[in-house]
């Protein structure tokens, strides 16, 4: 082992020092980079004193602009006040008489009375209660306007809740000021309680007993009704104005003692909801045209339904909820209702549905809507079966109808001749039902399934993502083009109105609603066919019209009526009048008519009968002639001169002018003329432009499309024309040239 303190010669000392001459040379290179990175720290934080510095400076700035921001906005709110505060100086409410807010008032309560499915949520209730008091409570003004109008103090609503007398003093007031502001108006009366009668419920029910001699309307929603019940003498009171009734008793039918049946003086009610009060008075139901019973009873103990519909001669709507139809073996006789024509029924128990059309016959039954769940489908399609083979069905509204019960569906509607609407609702279609369902309503034989057929809605249905809209579309189609050919002596089949998917958004479209809105609006918009003698539609051209205002006729296919009919020979009101292709029309209907228009659409052809008709509008102050040419006609043998007439617009798309205006009519009191056409007939405007301005002192003229090469005849046209004031070119074409 070499000595650690020796001293190194010769060879070892040269290797030593060549090493550290290059350790020194490594030495000297770091220290550079020692000093660089010193400098380079001294540069950083320098710059990044600076960018503090301005940090803060843009911070100090912003934190400036925002304070200054939050003044101004504080500033322009108190402004925007203080200018809505002087806006409502001008309003015109403040200068409405009382009168007017008066009755502004009142629609503000009856719009607050009107409630979903009749039966007002506690939010109405309070808003009901509070409208004339907080309608009052704004100004004296208003307060004046709402105090004048009784009938915005006429909604009377008590709702007890509470169980105290406290509760029955605080409606002994509302009542007071309800009655005393309300004065001979008709009430709406709303009585709501949740528990059972008190004795402090009397002395609001002796206040109550005059207010339902002015009643129109009444709703009572109570938890139960007692023998010795506060509020039993409203149900018995005499209610001579009383129009709609909607009674509720939560628990049973109540009984009434005796031979004392309820709702004896109600007998002016037109519209009545009985949900478990039926023992009614058969002067109540003898004008009932609307009637719906909820929970009702049908069996040979307790017979509900018959007995009050007996009673109810006049009965136009009936609507039965959840009621209970029990055949037994007692004996039960079936009822005639010729006066019904709309039932709506919501199904209970599915005997109920097999028994009514036992039990019942409706004759003249126009529009039936059955709801239900899908469980009872098959009993609700049973009833719809037997009560279209007996009833002429017009309108059939049913809905949660499941797959298993889809095609009998279908086949029962088709089976009704006279059906117009179909409503489906909530059915969750598959991509067959779908296709069935639009393949039955196709033709077949040349006729179609359901002939008359006009309005179809499937609403709140879901589809499945494989139903092609496609399927639909086609039977929209192919329902707006009558079938040929039918028998003469029928009716020809109607063509589809109204075609309702809501809720159905196909993947690939953006509307299919929209695309079925815009077929059958292209339908409706085809113009007639050609008009013969034998036309029924001839029969409403010619009917008498007294009151007829407006009147378009647009059959282009048929330039003249070739037989004696002059259309609208009693309509002597007539102001406004249309003839597209047909201009037989009775000197009787032209006399008072101050505008007038003549169109061809189908060719350009003399109209001799056109002239016949200005012959006989003496008083027309607006004529319109579009595509007609105009010869004089023998038979006339003068010029027809049309006396008040001061605009007239001219429209040509072709070539040719209107020959001979001037020979065929004079207009001495013109002073407006519109001539409008196509650059390629601009000089026979031109022509008939200068005619015209050389005859008759124009003021006002609009002439569109005139290309540069007939650029400088119109202005010599115009230079003539010293009374001109109004001059309009809607559409002209001018190329740059040199000359001026």
């Amino acid at each position: 082992m070499r000595d650690p303190n020796r001293f190194a010669d010769g060879v070892e000392a040269a290797s030593i020092g060549a090493r550290i001459q290059h350790d020194e040379a490594e030495l000297v290179v770091l220290q550079q980079k020692l000093d660089f990175a010193d400098e380079a720290t001294r540069v950083a934080d320098a710059r990044f004193l600076e960018a503090e510095e301005n940090y803060k400076l843009q911070k100090s700035l912003r934190d400036d602009a925002l304070a200054y921001a939050f003044s101004a906005r504080r500033r322009r709110d108190a402004q925007r006040v203080d200018v809505q505060k002087q806006r409502a100086f001008l309003h015109p409410v403040r200068k409405a008489p009382l009168e007017v807010l008066g009755h502004i008032f009142e629609l503000c309560i009856e719009d607050a009375s009107v409630y979903a499915d009749g039966c007002p949520s506690p939010s109405c209730l309070l808003d009901g209660q509070l409208q004339p008091f907080v309608l009052a409570a704004v100004c004296r003004r208003w307060r004046s306007a709402s105090l004048s109008s009784p009938r915005a103090w006429a909604h009377i609503e008590l709702t007890f809740r509470q169980k105290s007398f406290l509760d029955g003093c605080k409606w002994n007031t509302f009542v007071d000021l309800h009655i005393s502001r309300s004065g001979a108006a008709s009430t709406v009366l709303v009585l709501r309680r949740g528990s059972r009668s008190r004795d402090y419920h009397r002395p609001v029910t002796d206040k109550l007993l005059s207010v339902v001699m002015r009643c129109s309307s009444i709703y009572i929603h109570f938890k139960a009704l007692d023998q010795n019940d506060a509020f039993r003498p409203l149900l018995t009171a005499r209610a001579p104005r009383l129009q709609h009734a909607h009674i509720f008793i939560r628990e049973g039918t109540p009984a009434a003692p005796g031979n004392v049946r309820f709702l004896t003086g109600f007998t002016s009610l037109r519209s009545l909801h009985a949900d478990g009060l039926f023992d009614l008075a058969p002067t109540t139901l003898r004008h009932l045209k609307t009637l719906t019973l909820s929970a009702a009873v049908c069996s040979p103990t307790r017979n509900d339904i018959s007995q009050i519909l007996e009673a109810a001669t006049s009965l136009t709507t009936l609507v039965l909820e959840y009621f209970t139809i029990s055949l037994g073996t007692g004996s039960l006789t079936a009822i005639t209702l010729s006066s019904i024509a709309e039932l709506v029924i919501t199904a209970s128990d599915r005997c109920a549905l097999q028994d009514l059309a036992c039990l019942f016959d409706f004759p003249n039954l126009r529009r039936l809507t059955l709801f239900g769940e899908t469980g009872d489908a098959e009993c609700r399609l049973s009833l719809l079966q037997a009560l279209s083979r007996k009833c002429p069905l017009r309108l059939v509204d049913v809905g949660r109808i499941g797959p298993k019960k889809w095609m009998t569906l279908v086949d029962t509607l088709c089976s009704i001749p006279l059906l117009k609407s179909v409503y489906i609702a909530e059915c969750d279609f598959t991509a067959d039902m779908l296709i069935k369902f639009c393949d039955a309503l196709l033709s077949s034989d040349g006729m179609w399934p359901v002939p008359r057929l006009r309005s179809l809605k499937l609403d709140d249905c879901t589809f499945s993502l494989d139903c092609d809209p496609e399927v639909v579309l086609e039977v929209v189609r192919a329902r707006l083009r009558v079938p040929e050919p039918f028998a003469e002596d029928e009716e020809p089949p109607a063509v589809l109105s109204k075609f309702l998917v809501s809720g159905w958004k196909p993947e690939g479209r953006c509307n299919l609603q929209e695309e079925i809105d815009a077929l059958i609006s292209a339908a409706a918009a085809e113009p007639a066919e050609e008009l013969t003698g034998q036309d029924p539609i001839l029969a409403l051209l010619t009917a008498d019209t007294p009151r007829l205002k407006e009147a378009s006729i647009f059959v282009p296919e048929h330039p003249s009526l070739p037989f004696s009919f002059q259309l609208f020979p009693h309509a002597p009101a007539l102001l406004g009048l249309i003839g597209d292709g047909v201009f037989d029309f009775a000197p009787a209907a032209l006399r008072s008519a101050e505008r007038l228009a003549f169109v061809s659409t189908s060719s350009l052809r003399v109209r001799d009968d056109a002239l016949r008709a200005l012959f006989a509008a003496a008083n027309v102050k607006t004529l319109e002639l579009v595509n007609i040419t105009i010869a004089p006609d023998p038979s006339v043998g003068t010029r027809v001169i049309l006396p008040s007439l001061t605009h007239l617009e001219i429209g040509i798309s072709n070539d040719q002018p209107l020959a001979n205006l001037l020979q065929a009519v004079d207009f001495p009191k013109l002073s407006v003329l519109l001539v409008n056409g196509q650059y390629r007939n601009a000089k026979c405007r031109l022509d008939l432009l200068r005619d015209l301005s050389s005859a008759y002192r124009l003021t006002g003229v609009e002439v569109d499309y005139i290309g540069p090469e007939h650029w400088q005849s119109f202005l010599g046209t115009l230079r003539t024309m010293a009374h001109l004031k109004n001059l309009i070119i809607p559409t002209c074409a001018l190329r740059h040239s040199k000359e001026p």
